[in-house]
């Protein structure tokens, strides 16, 4: 693994979250360009076509083998601090908030995946463990590659994402 896990789930406006965050040595303009930018996203997750002052991109999930791109809504985005979509997917709705704040050119990345069902927490909570590790191995011009998620990640790392108790 590359990094210490950060993530965890909790209940947020009565839904269940997944909230994963990475300190990075990096700006906040270097950090958004690798999530906003068809060619540096590729590296680690995967890349999106359309235009973006429309709303809506067509995302395609290139880390998972994904041979034809699902719509992509974007809720919010605020150069270079906030991005937050809504993925179409044949896994389901999935709302993924990611704001970035940068101090002492480092840069703090927050990813909220928000109305996780139950059922998900684990492999939806690793997955993202997983992703956001290789975004900061791709913005350090590591082996992307050498992150291994059935290894590392799932089912290791599921039980962090346990559903938290209400109240």
């Amino acid at each position: 693994m590359t990094s210490q896990p950060t993530g965890y789930a909790e209940r947020r406006d009565g839904v269940l979250a997944i909230v994963v965050s990475r300190q990075i040595e990096a700006t906040i303009d270097d950090v958004w360009g690798w999530i906003t930018t068809p060619d540096k996203l590729e590296q680690w997750i995967g890349t999106w076509s359309g235009d973006p002052g429309q709303g809506v991109v067509d995302f395609l999930m290139l880390a998972e083998g994904a041979e034809k791109p699902e719509p992509m809504h974007i809720r919010t985005c605020v150069p270079p601090t906030t991005l937050h979509v809504t993925a179409e997917s044949t896994m389901g709705h999935w709302l993924v908030n990611i704001d970035l704040e940068e101090a002492s050119a480092r840069t703090t990345l927050s990813l909220t995946h928000l109305d996780v069902p139950a059922d998900m927490l684990g492999a939806v909570g690793a997955g993202w463990e997983y992703y956001v590790d290789r975004l900061v191995a791709a913005l350090r011009g590591d082996d992307v590659a050498a992150i291994d998620f059935e290894a590392d990640y799932f089912p290791a790392l599921a039980d962090r994402f346990s559903i938290p108790p209400e109240g």
